[in-house]
């Protein structure tokens, strides 16, 4: 799981690193300008808080980076639908097999 996480992240940097700010996204901790925020981002939206509203702020954001007129991406529901799915599979795999070895 750690390494889909991380696998994730890199891509998430590379698609969304110009959103400088959404309703949810934050330059100070809630974004994906560097690999440390998109995990914790990340983790974020596993635990299920709120993953749709960073979803759409990656879609259509506020703000974006000096210089990029246009930063919001086309691929951030594919992107975003897969990794909570992923997620959720592996979080009923986990309860599943501690519940069967009791």
């Amino acid at each position: 799981d750690v390494y889909k996480r991380q696998i994730y992240a890199v891509l998430a940097v590379f698609l969304f690193k110009d959103i400088e700010r959404g309703n949810i996204l934050n330059s100070e901790f809630i974004n994906f300008h560097n690999f440390g925020n998109a995990i914790l981002t990340l983790f974020r939206s596993s635990t299920g808080e709120s993953w749709y509203l960073i979803m759409y702020d990656c879609m259509t954001p506020i703000q974006c980076a000096e210089g990029v007129s246009d930063c919001g991406s086309a691929w951030a529901p594919a992107f975003f639908i897969s990794f909570i799915c992923i997620c959720t599979f592996i979080m009923l795999n986990l309860f599943i097999s501690v519940s069967y070895t009791h």
